[in-house]
């Protein structure tokens, strides 16, 4: 029937940085081992251009999104980020330490996990995540998730970002 939508246990929304993208799959199918299904949405920035994007930028996500929610029920939602982005380059933004640039990407995930669930309703799940690329090591964390619409944080919610990071998992990129 055409009216009917396909049960999407997890979409994933992440920036298209292809050096990302095989360790990403890898770690996703690791974490999430017992979903059989689970959907992509890959924009420059991931979830980025909610917050840094002119008008045309925003208005492509929320197409984009809209094709998820309205062909899929989504029952939770994954938004990552990353090290080095080079859609916040292109915006201008600069950091001065790893720190500064986590601190601001954790920040960014939540205002845009927030206004997903402002479009969407706050029913779903939105997990917060990070992932950095060092030489061959790829690593994804968890920085929190929005349940019910509270943001709820993992360690240490008011000092070092590095101490709100759970790591779901390392790859070494070589042995792939």
């Amino acid at each position: 029937m055409a009216d009917e939508k396909n049960n999407w246990e997890l979409t994933v929304n992440s920036c298209m940085d292809g050096l990302f993208n095989p360790a990403r799959d890898a770690c996703l199918r690791l974490e999430y081992s017992k979903l059989s299904s689970i959907d992509r949405v890959t924009i420059a920035g991931g979830p980025l251009p909610l917050i840094l994007g002119e008008e045309f930028e925003i208005k492509a996500y929320w197409l984009n999104m809209d094709v998820s929610f309205q062909s899929h029920v989504v029952e939770k939602y994954v938004l990552i980020t990353h090290k080095g982005c080079g859609y916040v380059k292109l915006k201008g933004v600069k950091f001065h330490s790893e720190s500064e640039e986590l601190g601001w990407h954790i920040n960014q995930l939540e205002k845009s996990g927030k206004k997903l669930l402002e479009k969407y309703g706050d029913s779903i799940e939105v997990r917060l995540m990070w992932e950095a690329r060092d030489g061959d090591i790829y690593s994804l964390y968890e920085a929190g998730c929005i349940t019910n619409g509270e943001v709820v944080v993992h360690g240490d919610e008011n000092g070092d970002p590095f101490g709100r990071l759970r790591l779901i998992c390392s790859i070494n990129i070589e042995e792939m």
